[in-house]
């Protein structure tokens, strides 16, 4: 006679760790890291997408507002932001993930100017 406890078990164990894997993978679609121990985030709620950090408020992000584009390299992430306040200049804004200071708005001259010396390549947040 077989032993049904020990398959039933199995299959419970098998669900879960496939249940839990698809769950991972699923969050890993939401989310993205970035220098400096921040991260690129997609919300469901409204489906914008924030850089989100330690330290930074909660409602919107280190940047305030929702990204539009952005880019980023070991020391800068630059990013085209939607700012949350509408009394606060959306554009272009550059985290310093050393220092976490903020400068901007820049101009779009700026960002493909001198202004910038480490030129940072931006793409849409949803674009690897």
């Amino acid at each position: 006679m077989p032993r049904r406890p020990f398959t039933v078990r199995r299959v419970f164990f098998l669900t879960l760790v496939g249940a839990s894997i698809a769950l991972w993978c699923l969050s890993s679609f939401n989310s993205r890291r970035l220098p400096g121990g921040y991260s690129l985030e997609w919300f469901d709620e409204n489906g914008k997408y924030y850089v989100t950090g330690e330290g930074s408020p909660d409602a919107g992000g280190a940047f305030d507002g929702t990204i539009n584009q952005i880019g980023w390299k070991d020391s800068e992430i630059l990013a085209n932001v939607t700012r949350i306040y509408r009394g606060d200049r959306d554009g272009w804004y550059v985290l310093d993930v050393k220092t976490r200071v903020i400068r901007g708005p820049l101009s779009d001259a700026d960002v493909a100017g001198d202004a910038m010396p480490c030129k940072i390549q931006c793409h849409p947040p949803n674009e690897e």
